[in-house]
């Protein structure tokens, strides 16, 4: 994988965690009212993110590119 490649990766990786946790912490925290679907879809872009994070980043395989 390239440089630019990885940053854009990391980049997007990096928006789908907060953006998905953060969105979920503003439900359970400040929202007035929600339904069902919103923490759920919260929560799933937010693992999205972290597993991409985790799977291309933290857990990165050795072999020279």
């Amino acid at each position: 994988m390239g440089p630019v490649r990885r940053t854009i990766n990391f980049l997007f990786a990096l928006a789908l965690t907060v953006a998905g946790f953060g969105g979920l912490i503003y439900l359970v925290l400040f929202a007035d009212g929600w339904r069902g679907f919103m923490p759920i879809g919260a929560g799933f872009i937010g693992f999205l993110g972290a597993y991409w994070l985790w799977a291309d980043f933290i857990k990165a395989d050795e072999r020279p590119e």
